[in-house]
């Protein structure tokens, strides 16, 4: 790939989510510190709830994804969101743009790591933009591949009704967790959990904070084709009964 075309692609991708600015949420995703350099991401993922509560059940989120591994430190992609809720069909609603850096080659030292940094743009001046930050740890034990991401998040900006509730607007933290057990390359299975705590200077009760944990497959398929399948069980209040969620990625190399 030449320079000039790395350097469109850079400004692309740095401009792009200002035109595409909308609001966006999170996906229950544990991320890898790890980085391909020279490698093109394709990448589709969805979520659909079941609880028999209305406000939670038959909510849906889809993000579409393109990825490029620029250096072997560096890997940014935009992504576009589509969701709805309880009482809407799905619709597109937000741009993100995610960096993650690995810091040292992968199997350096005893723990491999790695940072993400995103930023979900709003389209509207009365809802909050969010930066999210995330520490991405990943440790190999025989067969067994543990990544762990710890994840603090943050509104910024927006207008809300009550101004002193925006004032009390604070970090929030959570932990992303997968384990995985390498059966086959194409077969997978694993544990996934998904914790957010809340806002730290809210102090949430338990039943009110997020927390789900289920079995999932992954696994690459033909080549190029990675895949995530599971099934998420919640275990507070705060989240459905249950979330099927899948990921499928696409790798390319020019």
């Amino acid at each position: 790939m030449n320079k000039k075309f790395s350097v469109l692609l850079f400004a692309l991708i740095i401009i792009g989510p200002v035109f595409l600015a909308c609001d966006a949420t999170a996906f229950p995703i544990v991320y890898s510190p790890i980085i391909e350099k020279g490698e093109w991401e394709l990448e589709a993922k969805g979520s659909y709830s079941f609880d028999k509560h209305v406000e939670k059940d038959e909510l849906q989120e889809q993000e579409y994804s393109l990825g490029y591994g620029v250096t072997d430190h560096w890997f940014t992609e935009v992504v576009g969101d589509l969701e709805n809720s309880a009482d809407e069909s799905l619709n597109f609603e937000g741009v993100e743009w995610e960096n993650i850096f690995q810091p040292f080659e992968q199997g350096q030292y005893w723990l491999d790591l790695g940072f993400l940094a995103s930023y979900q743009f709003s389209r509207k001046n009365t809802d909050p933009d969010q930066l999210e930050t995330r520490l991405l740890l990943q440790k190999e034990t025989g067969e067994f591949v543990h990544t762990a991401n710890l994840i603090l998040e943050k509104k910024i900006g927006g207008k809300t009704p009550d101004d002193e509730e925006k004032e009390k607007r604070g970090w929030e933290g959570g932990v992303a967790w997968q384990t995985r057990y390498r059966l086959r390359e194409y077969l997978e299975p694993g544990i996934e959990i998904f914790y957010n705590y809340g806002q730290f200077n809210q102090h949430p009760k338990p039943n009110d904070q997020e927390l789900q944990i289920g079995p999932v497959i992954s696994g690459k398929i033909l080549k190029n084709i990675k895949y995530n399948v599971g099934y998420l069980f919640g275990a507070s209040d705060a989240v459905p009964a249950g979330e099927l969620k899948w990921i499928l990625e696409y790798e390319l190399r020019f």
